[in-house]
């Protein structure tokens, strides 16, 4: 977990987008959550939550869905990652490398 004071600089070191509220760096085995995903009165959080067109109680998890989706299927596309966390979402086992 990393600071939202520090994100930006962290994210931006390890090569990921700044807006996204975590970050998975496969060869290294890293998944980075930034701690506004934790907070419950937090603006950055509200702000990440209408961004991703969810709630505030679900950005949490679709944040580590998300993550989860390149971890296990090692995939580096952000688009077949968030296919992956969606099936995770529902209940599916995601069947990685189908190019959904």
């Amino acid at each position: 977990m990393a600071s939202s004071e520090h994100w930006e600089q962290i994210i931006k070191a390890l090569g990921g987008d700044p807006e996204s509220p975590a970050f998975t760096e496969l060869t290294a085995h890293v998944t980075v959550l930034e701690d506004a995903l934790f907070e419950t009165t937090d603006l950055r959080r509200a702000g990440l939550a209408q961004r991703y067109g969810q709630t505030i109680s679900g950005l949490l998890d679709y944040a580590v869905s998300h993550e989860i989706g390149h971890a296990i299927c090692r995939e580096h596309d952000e688009r077949l990652a968030e296919a992956y966390g969606r099936d995770l979402r529902m209940g599916i086992t995601p069947v990685c490398g189908l190019g959904q």
